[in-house]
């Protein structure tokens, strides 16, 4: 099903207008080509804010949150879902990252980095 104004990627719900509009533009002609909606995502994303010049979604974060874990976006200071547990913001981070294609870096509970895992394409 090919992906339109109502229907895309979520991971795209915080792109500016124009780049989410050419990100699906792209991401369709792809489709057509037999690309994975996998492989088609973080591609079409990439090759969009390359033309329209946008650094395109910020990069997550797993931190330390109240008496949880929260994922926010890098350079924000709003908490976009919070866990109870670390592995379960853990898992909403790198299922968005890997749609974004960006960074997610994890916080220790002392605030620490434990570690980062890149997304982002390669092309």
């Amino acid at each position: 099903m090919p992906w339109n104004a109502n229907a895309y990627p979520s991971s795209w719900n915080d792109l500016p207008t124009p780049v989410r509009e050419k990100a699906i533009e792209i991401g369709n002609a792809l489709l057509d080509r037999g690309m994975a909606k996998s492989q088609a995502i973080p591609i079409a994303l990439s090759q969009a804010r390359k033309a329209l010049g946008s650094s395109g979604p910020a990069d997550v974060w797993v931190i330390p949150h109240d008496t949880g874990w929260a994922v926010k976006a890098e350079g924000s200071s709003d908490v976009r879902a919070r866990f109870e547990t670390q592995c379960e913001a853990i898992d909403a981070a790198v299922d968005h990252a890997r749609d974004a294609g960006v960074v997610v870096t994890v916080q220790s509970s002392d605030g620490t980095i434990r570690e980062r895992q890149s997304f982002k394409s390669r092309l």
